[in-house]
């Protein structure tokens, strides 16, 4: 996050972003981030400067205050991969992080130890108010997954002592609203009859910080939910789950090519971003938008609801500016802050775990039968929603 301007310099925000700068250069100390930092703050005085520099240097400019400020960089966030990795190349950390935790009897793999510091502050906070032993399903769904086998969800179900069966599944941004949705099928079909779904997302990895459009973007964070049926549930605060929605569409303007036979190859054969997170950011906006109103209003009309019948909208959180402006279109207005809560400015973007986090922060305050939407969008192109309704 390069700041280079004085307007920026003298903001109210500039402490927490600096702070957020100085993380991200001990994480990736590389010299990208931090040559480029120095070379705005004290040897450079305009953004023309900058820019023939960092072109003799092969980096991208990246954006000014007001690109920025649309994008929703984050003012705070939470990187995995932290200052104990320090100086250690970026294509080698989760290498280095998978040697010193996977396969160590008394420690967690990086997402199995993810998911457990979640899953004890919702305990702590009596959040999930019942037995380990009465979950029989574990689903842990993650936009990058750790390794092919054995699967992490069920390691997850081993150090939490639960019966039953659990796998992993992955669809980009939509992962948590679908497996969530696979959640309430299994209810639905008697297979389960309590699910716990995990979701780490282990997303600052995948950031070229070559790239000026996705080296702010993502932030490390873990959820955990339990779907139960009503009839057994016991949480003092709850929702029913009202209806479900999926659809996608391919679309390769949201990628990365990552995969397990890249050791086959000699690092010239492949490019040099290809572990990356790449998007072609304008056109998602221009397809995935319309999509998704077009999606969210469908259900809508399927279950004889109008948008303003909600009470809340949790959506996907990638973005300040496409949220605002699907908010819009369904409402007919401009929603007001507490009909669509954003938490980008803590979070950035956690990928699929984004719109769980903004239902967890902004779920109080429902009365018995209002209901509210939570919805996930992105990559794939997928689009997975959740109507629910306060018991």
């Amino acid at each position: 996050n390069i700041l280079e301007s004085e307007e920026l310099l003298e903001s109210p925000n500039f402490e927490r972003l600096e702070d957020w700068n100085v993380r991200m250069q001990a994480a990736y100390s590389n010299g990208y981030v931090g040559n480029f930092n120095n070379g705005i703050h004290y040897n450079m005085t305009t953004k023309e400067e900058a820019r023939e520099v960092c072109a003799s240097q092969g980096y991208s400019l990246c954006r000014d205050r007001n690109s920025i400020s649309k994008s929703n960089v984050c003012h705070r966030g939470f990187a995995e991969l932290d200052t104990g990795v320090s100086g250690i190349r970026e294509s080698d950390q989760f290498r280095s992080v998978s040697q010193r935790t996977s396969g160590l009897v008394n420690r967690f793999s990086p997402r199995a130890r993810m998911f457990n510091l979640s899953d004890h502050m919702e305990l702590s906070m009596g959040r999930i108010p019942l037995d380990l032993e009465d979950i029989d399903l574990v689903i842990m769904g993650t936009t990058n997954h750790q390794r092919p086998y054995p699967s992490a969800a069920v390691e997850v179900q081993q150090k939490l002592g639960i019966k039953g069966f659990a796998y992993d599944m992955g669809i980009a941004c939509s992962t948590m609203t679908f497996a969530m949705i696979n959640a309430f099928t299994a209810l639905k079909a008697g297979t389960a009859k309590c699910v716990l779904v995990v979701n780490p997302e282990f997303a600052s990895p995948q950031v070229n910080l070559k790239s000026r459009d996705s080296h702010f973007i993502f932030g490390d964070v873990a959820t955990a939910v339990v779907m139960e049926l009503e009839d057994t549930c016991t949480a003092d605060y709850a929702f029913r789950v009202l209806d479900t929605k999926q659809m996608t569409t391919f679309s390769d303007n949201i990628r990365c090519d990552g995969n397990y036979t890249d050791h086959s190859f000699s690092d010239d054969q492949l490019p040099e971003d290809r572990p990356y997170f790449r998007q072609n950011g304008r056109k998602v906006f221009k397809e995935l938008l319309p999509l998704v109103t077009g999606f969210i209003s469908e259900q809508l009309v399927e279950n004889k609801l109008e948008a303003s019948d909600l009470k809340r909208m949790w959506l996907h959180q990638a973005n300040l500016t496409m949220n605002m402006f699907a908010a819009k279109k369904l409402l007919g207005r401009e929603p007001e802050a507490n009909e669509t809560p954003i938490v980008l400015d803590e979070f950035a973007n956690t990928a699929s775990a984004g719109s769980l986090i903004a239902f967890h922060r902004h779920k109080d305050g429902f009365e018995s039968g209002e209901k509210g939407l939570i919805c996930s969008f992105g990559a794939g192109y997928s689009v997975g929603s959740l109507l629910v309704e306060k018991i």
